[in-house]
Order: C-alpha cells, then sequence, then structure tokens
C-alpha cells in the first residue's frame, strides 16, 4: 500500500483515481492512447489499497474488451471473481468471454495446425463448464477440441453427453459422434451413427458425402460377389453381398441377388 502525504486516507486518494479513470472513459472517444490512460488511473487507484477493489476490476475488464484485448479482460474478471465468487455480473461477463477467447484459440490451432492452441481452447470451454456444466454449445465445442488434440476417449465422453433425448440431438452431433467412432476403429457404430444422421437431415453434407461412399463401396462388393457367383464360390459371394447389404440394406438388386445366392 503506498502511503500519502497530504492527509488524505488510502481509501480517498483510490478513490480519487478510480473517479477520474470513469471521468476520462466517459469523455474519451475510444483511443488506445485515450484507454491507456484510463488503465493507468485505475492501476494508480489500486495502489492504495491492500486489497483488490471488485469495482476497479469490473471497469478494467470492460476497458480491455473494449481495446479487443480479451485474455485482460478475463484476467480481471478472474481477480474480481477471487475477491468476490458470487458475484454475478464478473461471472457472466468471464463466461461469455471464455467462449469467445476459446473460440479464437481454435481457429489459430486450425490455421496453425498446433495441438497446443487447442489444448488452450478446450481449457476456456472447461473453465466455462465449472459455470454452465450442462451447455450444450461448450460441450459439442470440447468435444472438436479434444478430436483435433487426438484425445478421443475424451471427447466420446462429452458427445456422450449432450447425444441425449432430454438435449434433442442432432444430426451434427451424431456426425461427430460418428468420426470419433472410426477414430477408435469402430466402424460398424460409427456408420450407425451416420445413418442416423441421413434420417435426421439427409442434405446434410456430411450425410450425402458418406452416402456417396458407401454406394461407391457397395457397388464393389456387389460385383464382387457376382464374380464370385459366377465361379460358384457361393459361400464366399454370399458374405460378399452380406457385407455390401449392411452398407445399402436398401438397395433392392443386392437383396434379389441374395435370394438367387440361397
Amino acid at each position: 500500500m503506498v502511503s500519502t502525504t497530504d492527509g488524505d486516507l488510502p481509501q480517498d486518494r483510490a478513490e480519487k483515481h478510480f473517479e477520474q479513470a470513469k471521468k476520462l472513459s466517459s469523455v474519451g472517444k475510444g483511443s488506445s492512447l485515450e484507454a491507456e490512460r484510463v488503465i493507468k488511473e485505475i492501476y494508480k487507484a489500486e495502489t492504495y489499497l491492500q486489497s483488490h477493489d471488485v469495482a476497479h476490476f469490473l471497469f478494467l475488464g470492460k476497458m480491455y474488451k473494449q481495446q479487443l484485448d480479451i485474455s485482460s479482460a478475463i484476467t480481471c474478471y478472474r481477480v474480481a471473481l477471487k475477491e468476490h465468487p458470487v458475484n454475478l455480473v464478473a461471472k457472466k461477463l468471464l463466461y461469455e468471454l471464455l467462449i469467445i477467447k476459446g473460440q479464437e484459440l481454435m481457429l489459430l490451432a486450425r490455421k496453425m495446425n498446433s495441438l497446443i492452441k487447442y489444448h488452450a481452447a478446450r481449457a476456456c470451454f472447461d473453465e466455462a463448464l465449472e459455470m454452465d456444466k450442462d451447455n450444450v454449445r461448450l460441450l459439442i465445442l470440447k468435444t472438436v477440441c479434444h478430436v483435433h488434440a487426438q484425445e478421443l476417449t475424451e471427447a466420446f465422453e462429452a458427445i456422450n453427453k449432450v447425444i441425449k433425448p432430454a438435449y434433442h440431438p442432432t444430426a451434427e452431433m451424431y456426425i461427430l459422434r460418428a468420426k470419433i467412432y472410426w477414430g477408435r476403429g469402430l466402424t460398424e457404430q460409427g456408420n450407425n451413427d451416420m445413418k442416423t444422421a441421413s434420417m435426421m437431415d439427409p442434405s446434410h453434407p456430411e450425410v450425402v458425402a458418406f452416402s456417396n461412399r458407401s454406394f461407391v463401396k457397395s457397388e464393389q462388393l456387389y460385383k464382387e460377389s457376382i464374380r464370385l457367383f459366377t465361379q460358384k464360390k457361393y459361400k464366399e459371394s454370399l458374405l460378399s453381398l452380406n457385407h455390401a447389404i449392411h452398407i445399402t440394406a436398401e438397395d433392392i438388386k443386392l437383396l434379389i441377388m441374395k435370394s438367387k445366392i440361397h
């Protein structure tokens, strides 16, 4: 704590600097230079106090946010919550900025192909989830980070929290889980999730791409079945055909061929 020389109490000195900061902010035009002056006044106010003032750090967070310094704003709201854990304003603002910061880090991670950035983004979402543990959007963002960071077990746990009737799962959620299944070598489970997604949203680009790949694979198996059939290798022909039916069960010609083999 800084001592005073003119008889004012430290709290009074702190209040004067804080009032000056608010005055500068209200008359300023939002330039970075003006913001710097405001921030300096608040930090001067803090030097007169033995503990952090919540109002000071809420104001600091606002200033940093206006200057698009999200990381510094997050730090300010964390300090405010440390001093006053039930402060709803600080909690709300921190929650919102953690999501923004996490998404920014995801974009950087994708651009830089950086696992570290994905880990940092996921940490932001984890912190936000401490305030809203059942938020579907956050759980999906967290899942995506785990997938890109090659943490498939953690990704699977996160996505399973939202694929429940109570959360009204979407085709997008099933597509995401299908990719996790495939990444873990569980092809059939992944295919089943993609089929569920296709019933929910047949025109989804991922669904269309999966259907096209499935059709090509099914056709290859169908032709192989015919080749084996002409060689009178009926058992092998049936195995190939059953594989094709498993992929595209709605294809009538496959069922006709199966009857022919039998």
